[in-house]
């Protein structure tokens, strides 16, 4: 992937793994992961700025329980301190309240952006493979399209071997089968299945 088009994007800081997956996407699609991580990263920045906020104030709770122990808050109260940082608090109480709610906008926000790109991974598959890849999370999802989508060349499929399972799941590993899947697999595709058994646990005999 070009990284100038991905700069562009917003998406130059993805790990190499993320930008890989990103090959033979199309601008839409691009555009919609780019809406994306826009959305998470403003998500994180407004999580960090409140724990930010919170601190301080906490700080400042504390100056005025150090004050009263010390008997300065007598002093205080007459030159009007107290008062006004009592005002200050009271107004970043109410900022962090608003943000918590802005927070909580950009979160249903990005349910519904990773919901769209779901149903869009989702278009890809054959309706054999819907059934089983439609609640795996969206980075496995992502993955399990790019092995088993519409037009992907793979080994042949062999519908007399895995039991129930009706689609192509030589390029899956042991933990993307439920446990009701590996049960089959095992009475059905024992090869498979002890060779999946072997990636998961090699050290066991």
């Amino acid at each position: 992937m070009d990284e100038t088009k991905l700069k562009e994007l917003g998406l130059d800081s993805l790990s190499e793994e993320d930008k890989a997956n990103l090959e033979g996407l199309n601008d839409s699609q691009l555009k919609l992961i780019a809406k994306e991580h826009s959305l998470k990263k403003q998500a994180f920045k407004e999580r960090d700025e409140r724990k930010t906020a919170e601190q301080t104030a906490a700080a400042k709770l504390k100056e005025i329980e150090d004050a009263r122990k010390a008997d300065e808050l007598e002093k205080a109260l007459k030159n009007g301190e107290a008062e006004k940082l009592v005002g200050t608090l009271t107004t970043e109480k109410e900022a962090l309240t608003n943000q918590v709610k802005e927070l909580a906008g950009y979160k249903e926000k990005l349910n519904a952006v990773e919901a769209e790109r779901k149903d869009e991974l989702l278009e890809k598959l054959e309706d054999v493979h819907k059934e089983f890849a439609k609640d795996l999370p969206l980075e496995q999802l992502t993955k399990y399209v790019k092995l088993n989508g519409k037009g992907v060349e793979g080994k042949p499929f062999n519908p007399n071997r895995g039991g129930k399972m009706k689609f192509d799941y030589q390029n899956m590993k042991f933990d993307q089968f439920t446990t009701e899947q590996l049960v089959d697999l095992e009475k059905n595709d024992n090869p498979f299945y002890l060779k999946i058994l072997k990636e998961k646990y090699p050290n066991r005999r």
